[in-house]
């Protein structure tokens, strides 16, 4: 019976990497690299290879064995940068209560400049609404999750939002 390591070593090209995530947004250690069973990854990497069915997850060292050009320094910043904007754009200390609703509402000025106002929906669950606020034009709405009873789920969904409208 073949093991990974042989596996790995007969298909040693062709693996590419499809994407990258941050273990903790699935409240999750349980992510090990296929290669080399490392133990709870942080930063993992999906890997895929043509002549095999589905994928295998793998640490940076591993992908940039495995998967030819891929800079897992490169990525592993940007995932840490990522995170490190999330901490900020969810940290209370910028959300204000609305003195008439009790909402909580705040300004974040995305990567390109756009300028978003957010605002918390508190009732029985959570719910998040965004829209630019330019200076000088109608405001338009651009972010609205479902109702959700996490706090940090709707402040991911609405993160991810516009952090997708800043590279889109």
């Amino acid at each position: 019976m073949a093991t990974r390591a042989d596996i790995a070593e007969a298909f040693r090209s062709g693996w590419t990497v499809e994407t990258e995530f941050d273990a903790l947004q699935y409240r999750s250690d349980q992510f090990a690299c296929w290669f080399c069973d490392k133990q709870n990854l942080r930063w993992v990497r999906q890997m895929r290879h043509p002549r095999l069915d589905g994928f295998v997850y793998a640490g940076r060292c591993c992908a940039e064995k495995y998967a030819a050009g891929y800079h897992g320094e490169e990525a592993d910043r940007m995932m840490r940068n990522a995170d490190n904007r999330f901490k900020r754009f969810a940290d209370p200390r910028y959300w204000k209560p609305a003195a008439s609703s009790g909402n909580l509402t705040r300004m974040y000025k995305a990567a390109d400049g756009t300028r978003y106002r957010c605002t918390i929906l508190q009732k029985f669950s959570y719910k998040v609404i965004a829209w630019t606020a330019p200076k000088n034009a109608t405001p338009r709405q651009v972010v609205d999750t479902e109702w959700t009873s996490s706090l940090e789920k709707a402040l991911r969904e609405t993160f991810a939002e516009l952090e997708g409208k800043v590279t889109a």
